[in-house]
């Protein structure tokens, strides 16, 4: 696993057959077209809070992704972002996204659930979703904005549009992991009480992330000391691509 500290990550790990797991540090504030392109042993990816937008083509091709969460202050997600994502499950799209582009999630055939916690529905391309199963997919939205997503292509195409839960940790279909899930993106915006991390923390690795998410989708019960032991910590990020330059097993 690999964890960067630097302002930009350029394209050094694109088409990677040995990255399983990355972590954008906070100083991390833009990523490369293509900066993760073809990593297709990719599971786990937790993104900077100060990240702006999401490049063209930056996980395209992430073929073992499953999750991800895009934070608050990201306003842009650029085409083809997470195209051909094809165990790409659950989406969360933070508060700061106005635009979403041309096929930016589209053929990810396992698409299950989205969860937009933006405060208008953001300019997205007709194509976002193609070849994406979205007519056997959820979306989940705020309450004031419900009525506007199911009026607005592609969002409409969704089985279903309901309501990101409340306080309660239910959604409209009583879901609870759907609800738990809501916390910890909440937490991972930093919208949730402190006081609930450590209740959020599933995986005990006293963080809380994105692995929690998967933690509880899966029910893994993952070793964090083992996950800790395999960081690979990147203070400067090469643009070029060297995958000889670290050892990730």
């Amino acid at each position: 696993s690999v964890a960067f500290h630097c302002k930009t990550v350029g394209k050094c790990f694109s088409q990677s057959q040995t990255i399983s797991e990355i972590i954008l540090g906070d100083e991390v504030e833009s990523l490369r077209d293509e900066a993760f392109y073809g990593c297709t042993n990719l599971t786990t990816v937790s993104l900077s809070i100060n990240l702006s937008y999401i490049n063209y083509r930056t996980f395209s091709g992430c073929t073992a992704l499953k999750t991800i969460v895009i934070p608050d202050k990201v306003g842009t997600i650029e085409g083809e972002a997470f195209k051909d994502c094809d165990n790409l499950s659950y989406v969360y799209i933070g508060k700061g996204v106005l635009s979403i582009n041309s096929a930016a999630f589209a053929n990810c055939p396992s698409l299950s659930e989205v969860y937009c916690y933006t405060s208008k529905v953001p300019r997205t391309d007709s194509s976002a979703f193609d070849a994406s199963d979205v007519k056997n997919a959820k979306l989940f939205v705020s309450e004031n904005l419900l009525t506007s997503y199911k009026a607005s292509a592609p969002w409409s195409y969704f089985s279903s549009v309901v309501t990101l839960t409340g306080e309660s940790g239910e959604n409209e279909d009583g879901d609870n992991i759907a609800g738990k899930i809501v916390d910890i993106v909440g937490c991972i915006f930093g919208s949730s009480d402190s006081s609930q991390r450590d209740a959020l923390d599933l995986n005990k690795d006293k963080v809380v992330n994105v692995s929690d998410i998967i933690y509880l989708i899966n029910g893994e019960n993952e070793d964090p000391q083992e996950s800790a032991d395999s960081w690979f910590f990147y203070p400067t990020c090469p643009d070029s691509h060297h995958p000889h330059m670290i050892d990730l097993g």
